[in-house]
């Protein structure tokens, strides 16, 4: 249940922080859109901020491991493989009939809105350029690889 309310937290803020940036978010627009109690959101988080490390671990960090982990098991040649990242980094899985990969609550994501919230953050969030480039530098090597 405590991980169900947590991710619920964390989706609204990521959907909220797609349409108005993650800096235009309030607590009371995440209450509203998770519909859980700003009680309830203090108590899983301690404030905005560490919902969004949550979010970047989740949405960022786990998705390039993921890119990564797909990549060394997909099979075909140098072309098909480049095709394949470049079409799963902008959320079509190719694969699967070029469904998009990513709903969250039913909403599709809009990969355009998704680099623009974490090109926002990357700017805004000093704290996290490290993380940021350790994760663009991930990809390029996935690239060379």
């Amino acid at each position: 249940m405590k991980l169900c309310i947590k991710n619920k937290i964390v989706e609204a803020t990521f959907l909220l922080s797609m349409e108005y940036g993650y800096d235009n978010v309030s607590i009371k627009q995440i209450k509203e859109k998770s519909e859980i109690a700003a009680s309830s959101i203090y108590h899983h988080y301690k404030n905005k901020d560490a919902i969004l490390s949550y979010m970047i671990q989740r949405y960022f960090v786990e998705k390039i491991t993921e890119l990564k982990n797909l990549c060394y098991e997909f099979e075909g040649s140098f072309i098909e493989k480049l095709r394949f990242i470049y079409y799963r980094s902008i959320g079509i899985d190719i694969q699967n009939n070029e469904k998009p990969i990513r709903k969250i609550n039913g909403e599709t994501i809009d990969y355009k809105k998704y680099y623009l919230m974490l090109n926002s953050i990357y700017h805004q969030h000093p704290e996290y350029r490290d993380l940021f480039d350790n994760m663009t530098h991930t990809v390029i090597k996935i690239f060379k690889e």
